[in-house]
């Protein structure tokens, strides 16, 4: 089974600081994430930088959308082995790094939501950032209209790999884009259900099973972190899950978040609000395990 990869990088000219430049700092990323994702069995992958962007309309940001989704037609598998992750720094003061995601009634493009939510975790964990979020509304921006998403026939989201207006994130994108490729390819990877290598730390395991929420207070987040957005709580009931992670932030002596499937609303919650059963199918009938 081959995966099929597009990885878009910011041909934006927007400065930070030290001289940084984000169309050119994510295309040394990008490079450098193509490397490490080429030598990953399994994975066929394809960089795509026409250059720095000038004139209105943003001319350069559609032609990426457009060369992607041409390679990935002509790319063996079926619609689901195959994404577009677009790599962009943000700007603000504050050191982050957000997923950004589309929605649309067609159920198979929600994906875009699980792309962001493995991705941006572990980013800002390779490149030790606390504040993560992965949202689809950022005041009145949505972005299922742009055109990251709004224009990619294939399931895509955008990761905004740290503030290029913040000094630690700038010296991470600059002193060490290797960590920040690593963190893609294993959002990446953790997207698709690959294992990582042994000693490598845990990204996100894509797998059914069920959250039984005990603890009064419970909150579902946008990330796998206290940062991360609240999006509503969770009263004492049973919610489904279909992945979680090692890797969020630590909370209550543990590190292990469960992410909130599509039927029970998205989302995270962590594993001290209750009780985690893996759920598998048996005979076409539902078994929980503890």
């Amino acid at each position: 089974m081959t995966r099929s990869v597009v990885l878009l990088p910011s041909v934006q000219r927007n400065h930070g600081l030290n001289g940084y430049v984000e169309g050119e700092g994510m295309h040394v990323v990008g490079e450098r994430a193509r490397d490490l994702l080429s030598r990953a069995p399994g994975f066929s992958v394809r960089l795509i930088w026409p250059g720095l962007e000038s004139g209105p309309g943003y001319p350069l940001l559609r032609q990426q959308q457009r060369e992607a989704a041409e390679w990935l037609r002509g790319q063996p598998g079926p619609y689901e082995d195959k994404i577009v992750l677009n790599l962009h720094s943000d700007s603000g003061a504050t050191s982050h790094v957000f997923g950004l995601y589309g929605v649309a009634a067609d159920g198979v493009r929600r994906q875009s939501y699980r792309l962001a939510a493995a991705v941006a975790p572990a980013v800002a964990r390779r490149m030790s950032i606390g504040y993560v979020r992965v949202v689809t509304r950022l005041g009145d921006m949505d972005f299922s209209k742009y055109i990251f998403y709004a224009e990619q026939e294939f399931i895509s989201a955008l990761v905004e790999c740290g503030s290029h207006e913040n000094a630690h994130d700038v010296r991470v994108l600059t002193g060490s884009p290797d960590a920040v490729a690593r963190g893609i390819i294993e959002g990446i990877q953790a997207y698709f259900g690959v294992k990582p290598p042994k000693g490598a730390k845990p990204g996100v395991v894509w797998r059914r099973g069920a959250f039984i929420v005990t603890a009064p207070g419970a909150i579902a987040r946008s990330a796998p972190s206290r940062a991360g957005r609240v999006l509503r709580p969770l009263g004492p009931e049973v919610y489904a899950t279909d992945g979680y992670t090692d890797g969020g932030q630590r909370v209550a002596g543990s590190s292990r978040w469960y992410h909130i499937a599509r039927e029970s609303g998205y989302g995270w919650v962590h594993s001290s609000a209750g009780r985690y059963t893996e759920c598998k199918e048996v005979l076409g009938e539902r078994e929980v395990r503890s």
